[in-house]
């Protein structure tokens, strides 16, 4: 009789415990989830804030008399508005997920993702810098060295902010 209590304790304990562990388990994952949407929605916030500030500054080197400084106003204004795109869509594909319930094991997935993706454009930024400082360094004329200045410049705030990026999305 009292091995019976014991088993029927133990089995009223587990059937228990198991609501709970799930609970732990959805509750880990909302915390997995919430701390992936917050480094990506910081991300890409500062993606989007370079990016107005690049169209800010492209616009009046437009009018500028300097072909060198008209090329690189329009690498601003370029890549600016690519970045912008980017980043809204960014952001508002991470808005989406704020009620997506998973496991904290697929936000550390989501994680190691993005920062393969990251750490992929940071080796793509090199090569963007590496052609920046070419025409810079060797452009005959002066709008090929404004547009290498141009690219240089974006082109090393982007290796910046992707490696920032595989560190941030390193998994927890």
């Amino acid at each position: 009789m009292k091995r019976l209590a014991i088993v029927a304790g133990l089995s009223l304990s587990l059937s228990l415990s198991l609501p709970v562990g799930e609970a732990q388990a959805d509750e880990a994952g909302d915390a997995a989830r919430d701390a992936f949407i917050r480094d990506q929605r910081n991300h890409m916030t500062v993606l989007g804030a370079y990016a107005l500030g690049s169209v800010a500054a492209g616009v009046p080197m437009l009018t500028s008399d300097r072909s060198e400084i008209r090329a690189a106003g329009l690498q601003n204004l370029a890549w600016g508005a690519v970045d912008g795109v980017i980043a809204l869509v960014a952001l508002g594909a991470t808005n989406n997920l704020k009620d997506e319930r998973n496991t904290a094991a697929h936000w550390a997935d989501e994680r190691s993702t993005s920062r393969r993706i990251f750490a992929i454009n940071a080796g793509l930024d090199v090569l963007y810098v590496a052609t920046g400082a070419l025409l810079l360094a060797l452009g005959k004329t002066e709008w090929l060295r404004g547009t290498g200045a141009g690219v240089l410049v974006q082109g090393g705030f982007l290796l910046a902010f992707d490696t920032a990026g595989a560190f941030v999305m390193a998994p927890r």
